[in-house]
């Protein structure tokens, strides 16, 4: 039977994390077969007192690094071949919500799979919690190292977006298996301090120009799976030109052209709010002719 190893990074919310961990045990069809990795900061002591309370977890202390890094150090130490990418502030609510993982993994011989719980917020149209394999997690070149803070799961999704679009549907949505996720955004509570340290745009520029990334990643996937009909580029792409994204998105063979339109508006929009949240400089010099 396999394990499935669920990596959360976590920092200054003992509480959270601590009720997250006993819904995932309680609720687990197999609760041997769950592996839990607590990622925290070596400057955060709030998890200090109760580490001896959860002996069936795995803290791992690194520097304060952004939660890409500490993902990927989690998921290499990890000994499941199924990998759940989760949030502190979530709750497992489904009865064996770890058999119907499995069934998803035992249905794709290769490993070639995401899958995502119901948040009862994205829904389908992102996995905010996404489960992939160790096999695809390799595939995608360790995608979780690339980002700070955010856009982990839009990584992967538009990868797989993509790949069925090509013609290989790989995306599994698990309605009935519900992760509540209590963000305040869902909740109307105010943000806690660590959503407060959080830049809100510090990911976009590296995810946008991570499209050609994406779009070998997927050549990847497809070469895997028919490895006679699909020739990868031999050149391993990380981040490319403005220009670049933008003709990857709107050629309407990596995502439907109109898909790509509203993901290059987007984030236009975004770059546009980054400017204007942009404090002025305190001082402003006069111009030389009034001197």
């Amino acid at each position: 039977m396999e394990t499935i190893s669920v990596i959360v990074p976590t920092r200054k919310r003992p509480t959270l994390f601590s009720d997250l961990v006993r819904s995932l045990f309680k609720n687990a069809k197999y609760p041997e077969k769950i592996e839990v990795i607590a990622l925290i900061d070596d400057d955060d002591s709030s998890y200090d007192d109760m580490k001896s309370f959860h002996p069936n977890v795995d803290w791992v202390t690194s520097r304060r690094c952004g939660i890409g890094h500490l993902t990927t150090k989690g998921i290499d130490l990890a000994a499941g071949e199924i990998v759940f990418l989760c949030n502190d502030d979530v709750l497992a609510l489904t009865k064996n919500w770890d058999e119907r993982f499995r069934d998803v993994h035992c249905k794709y011989e290769d490993g070639i799979y995401l899958a995502g719980p119901n948040d009862l917020n994205k829904g389908s149209s992102l996995f905010v919690f996404p489960v992939f394999s160790r096999a695809t997690f390799l595939a995608l070149d360790k995608f979780t190292k690339h980002y700070s803070g955010a856009y982990i799961d839009t990584h992967i999704h538009e990868i797989f977006d993509s790949l069925r679009f090509r013609g290989h549907n790989r995306i599994e949505y698990l309605e009935d298996i519900v992760f509540q996720h209590k963000h305040y955004s869902v909740t109307g509570e105010d943000p806690d301090t660590v959503y407060k340290e959080r830049s809100k745009f510090v990911d976009d520029k590296k995810f946008f120009l991570l499209a050609a990334n994406r779009d070998f990643c997927t050549g990847k996937l497809l070469n895997k799976l028919h490895p006679a009909k699909f020739e990868l580029e031999q050149k391993k792409l990380t981040q490319c030109g403005l220009i670049r994204s933008c003709k990857i998105y709107i050629s309407g063979k990596y995502l439907p052209r109109f898909k790509g339109m509203k993901i290059i508006f987007y984030f236009v929009a975004r770059a546009v709010l980054k400017l204007l949240a942009t404090p002025m400089p305190w001082r402003i010099r006069r111009p030389f002719f009034t001197r």
